[in-house]
């Protein structure tokens, strides 16, 4: 069965949207939609590179609710691609998956080198409880191996990318892939967990007592308890509880400036992730608040955004000579 077409990219406007009239092509038009629906568009004033297809996929529905990711996948290269699964930030309550590539650099230079980036919506609270969040994001990734042949995309070679509230839901794929395991069909085969994990900013620590700004607030709504009580639901959404020998290679980037995400946090899970010998680098943005864009941070975004696109050139090619991901040690 395949991922259900939502709408595809065009040089010029289609007589109708796809994703107005809330139509969904059936798996077996999903070869020719690919092949006809998914039109080259130019990326010389985004990023000077090739050119990308841009499709909105339906790749999970959990009760009723279609659950759709923006693919974007560079043209003219040799398949399968390696791809990187983006996960979007805002609390757990707000945010999207990215439409255009002027969205972000990072997403226009991982494109440009060559990388498939699936930016993928998820059920926000306080409509939908945890752990609905932390399940979707699991069958995204299911879903992108469970069709990469169809996609062009190596399944042997997926990372994960989040920010903020992203960054503890890619964080928690890394470190607990099959925690919260995705009971439908027709994924149930394969892996959640990504050769490589780039976190930025993002609370690893839910049974912390001290946060900043309205997280108090959004971690009740997700997590329906109070942010700092002893709590087994909290701990068990926290990545920096679950760290074990095997876990996939780590950056992690993190302001020192963040009132929302005390820069403490990503410290403690970079020293945790290091005790058990899982490759992680720490970059701490000096001045750099929630976001990392505060003006005078340093390291700049620029430099931000490039060695995010390195990490991954990297992980993704070592995971060319590598096997398929699966299980890793526990203690």
């Amino acid at each position: 069965m395949g991922p259900y077409v939502v709408s595809s990219s065009h040089m010029s406007p289609p007589p109708f949207s796809y994703r107005r009239l809330g139509l969904l092509v059936t798996a077996g038009a999903l070869l020719a939609a690919l092949v006809s629906g998914a039109v080259t568009v130019g990326l010389a004033e985004a990023s000077g590179g090739p050119g990308v297809s841009e499709q909105t996929l339906t790749y999970c529905n959990e009760g009723g609710t279609p659950l759709h990711m923006n693919l974007f996948m560079p043209t003219g290269r040799k398949l399968p691609l390696p791809a990187v699964l983006q996960v979007h930030g805002g609390g757990w309550v707000s945010g999207h998956p990215m439409r255009a590539l002027a969205d972000s650099p990072i997403l226009a230079g991982l494109v440009r080198s060559g990388i498939a980036v699936a930016s993928v919506g998820y059920r926000l609270a306080p409509g939908a409880r945890w752990p609905a969040q932390i399940r979707d994001v699991e069958c995204a990734m299911r879903s992108l191996r469970a069709h990469a042949a169809e996609l062009g995309i190596d399944p042997a070679r997926i990372g994960a990318w989040g920010d903020s509230a992203g960054g503890q839901l890619v964080s928690l794929l890394g470190t607990a892939p099959h925690s919260y395991r995705y009971r439908g069909e027709p994924y149930r085969g394969e892996t959640a967990r990504p050769l490589a994990v780039v976190d930025e900013f993002g609370p690893v620590d839910l049974s912390a007592a001290v946060w900043g700004g309205a997280l108090h607030r959004y971690i009740r709504a997700t997590f329906g308890v109070e942010a700092g009580t002893p709590s087994p639901v909290l701990e068990a959404a926290s990545p920096l509880r679950h760290v074990a020998p095997g876990d996939p290679p780590f950056l992690i980037l993190q302001g020192t400036a963040d009132h929302l995400v005390p820069f403490s946090q990503s410290v403690s899970f970079a020293a945790a992730l290091r005790a058990d010998r899982v490759p992680v680098r720490l970059v701490l943005v000096s001045g750099g608040g929630h976001g990392l864009l505060t003006p005078g941070e340093h390291p700049s975004p620029r430099w931000i955004a490039g060695t995010v696109v390195r990490f991954f050139v990297h992980q993704l090619a070592e995971g060319a000579r590598t096997a398929r991901p699966g299980p890793r040690a526990r203690r």
